[in-house]
């Protein structure tokens, strides 16, 4: 979570796979271009470094779609993104 590897998945949720996987070095502000960064999400979200590194290149994006979706669910994502809007209308509703 602290290299922002977790908060990868908005990026997945936006971009196509093509696109992220042909992003340079630099553009996540660090070293990693998006192949590492892909690779580093993916090694976060099973937490097993050596499965992805033995099956990465066998890896199509709806297998990455599924494993974005489980994240979501697991890190109750979207149960929290409904809250954070209901929280905003009704603050904005305030004013």
């Amino acid at each position: 979570m602290r290299n922002r590897t977790a908060a990868f998945y908005r990026i997945l949720e936006v971009y196509p796979l093509s696109d992220i996987l042909a992003m340079e070095e630099g553009a996540f502000d660090d070293e990693r271009d998006g192949d590492k960064a892909m690779m580093d999400w993916l090694i976060a979200v099973t937490d097993d470094e050596q499965l992805i590194l033995d099956h990465y290149d066998e890896l199509d994006s709806g297998t990455i779609e599924k494993m974005l979706a489980i994240y979501r669910r697991v890190n109750r994502i979207d149960e929290k993104e409904a809250k954070l809007k209901n929280l905003t209308a009704v603050q904005t509703g305030a004013e």
